[in-house]
């Protein structure tokens, strides 16, 4: 049917319009989403022109009726998915059929989670989520196991080569794992790719080092709380003239809202912007932190200290979890000097250790200090106790930091996270 087909000429033309709506901004994806109150990826036929037009794609009629006659979902609707998918400038081979499966499988899994929950209401993810991480813990993260198992659990039975393909599709900053946060814009931002690419483009075209741009972005933080407002991150986003509307710092915000707080993870952004060596380097520096961190803590266990006490130090408005603002200034009790962004990094790396938030009962595993290591201290210190004070009553040797840690352990269970004195 010739009223069906489409010309070369004019796919160049949709893709052209696309690119231009990536650059100014526009989330084009967004425009039909809102308008598809199932989930169905398909639109009335006359809606689907309507939203062409709005959009301000360069067609005449004719070739709407074409559009929505080649990507007819049914007599009365079409599926802007396959237009979308078809039409992006990523696709250098629209006819070819290889490229849209791949496409049409990752959006068969969104439809799937959309429907379960009002995606576009904050917090209403975390139930499909939990699916998949197991766990009720907020920093829980989703391995290729458990979301392979968890597609299986949704009735999607897969071959190994798409449930990976799948997953890698999730994990924007790791092949081994993804958070929620990933999977938040996953779900949310279909068009987050175009979003990434702009950004860089803004970037390459600056006259600035990619250090110099993140540093920007860390002196906004005057108060030292390793988060930045949408109003500041916008505001270096402006001053450096990368070209990013206030919506596309908004979308942007989702993927470094690490803790569903409307802020701007200043660690994680500056890991994107400078790239894996940068966050090689980070990484060391954390690890080195971390070594100076777990011979103190091991220091204060020989003394007598409980993990009530030192945990105190990190948590001292006793709230049960720590941040990365909690983190540096326990560090800075031990005498440790660090900047937000390796605290940030530190805590990173604990939160990997544990799986979980840090939290009293695991800040010893986050440290990598066992039992084994606990004990060995405490024989030592008990050993020289017993054997340098005599009870001057009964002169018989008293291992005293037994004792001693046993008070403090009951006072700090009776009194909870926190107690320092």
């Amino acid at each position: 049917d010739e009223s069906g087909r489409i010309s070369e000429e004019l796919v160049l033309r949709l893709r052209s319009n696309i690119e231009s709506l990536i650059l100014k901004g526009v989330d084009y994806r967004a425009e039909f989403d809102k308008l598809d109150e199932t989930s169905s990826g398909s639109l009335r036929k006359d809606i689907f022109k309507r939203v062409l037009f709005d959009l301000g794609f360069a067609l005449s009629e004719n070739e709407v009726y074409r559009l929505s006659k080649f990507f007819e979902a049914d007599s009365t609707r079409a599926d802007f998915i396959k237009f979308l998918i078809f039409a992006h400038p990523r696709n250098s081979k629209p006819f070819d059929q290889s490229f849209a499966a791949k496409q049409y499988l990752i959006e068969e899994f969104r439809r799937k989670v959309r429907r379960k929950c009002d995606y576009l209401v904050p917090g209403e993810l975390r139930r499909p989520y939990r699916h998949f991480s197991r766990s009720r813990e907020p920093d829980a993260r989703v391995t290729l196991d458990f979301f392979s198992a968890g597609l299986k659990g949704i009735g999607m039975k897969l071959a190994t080569e798409e449930e990976r393909f799948l997953f890698e599709s999730i994990a924007l900053d790791s092949k081994t794992s993804f958070a929620f946060t990933e999977f938040t814009v996953f779900i949310c931002d279909p068009q987050h790719k175009d979003l990434v690419w702009k950004f860089r483009r803004g970037l390459a075209k600056s006259n600035r080092s990619n250090s110099e741009i993140a540093r920007r972005f860390l002196e906004q933080d005057v108060a030292l709380t390793g988060r930045l407002t949408l109003k500041q991150f916008k505001k270096v986003l402006d001053e450096l003239s990368l070209g990013m509307s206030s919506n596309d710092a908004l979308r942007l915000l989702m993927r470094f809202d690490v803790d569903e707080s409307q802020r701007v993870d200043i660690a994680g952004l500056s890991e994107f912007i400078e790239g894996p060596s940068k966050s090689d380097h980070s990484s060391a520096q954390s690890s080195d932190l971390s070594s100076q961190l777990r011979r103190q803590v091991l220091e204060l266990v020989r003394k007598g200290h409980t993990t009530g006490e030192i945990y105190g130090r990190f948590d001292s408005e006793g709230l049960g979890t720590i941040d990365a603002i909690s983190v540096q200034k326990g560090l800075q009790s031990f005498g440790i000097r660090a900047a937000p962004t390796d605290a940030r990094h530190l805590l990173r790396q604990m939160v990997s250790k544990t799986g979980s938030v840090v939290t009293r009962t695991n800040f010893l595993s986050a440290l990598d200090i066992h039992t084994a290591d606990l004990h060995s201290k405490r024989e030592s210190t008990a050993d020289n106790a017993s054997t340098t004070w005599t009870d001057p009553i009964h002169r018989n040797p008293t291992p005293v930091v037994n004792v001693i840690s046993t008070i403090r352990r009951r006072m700090d269970d009776y009194l909870g996270p926190g107690a320092n004195s």
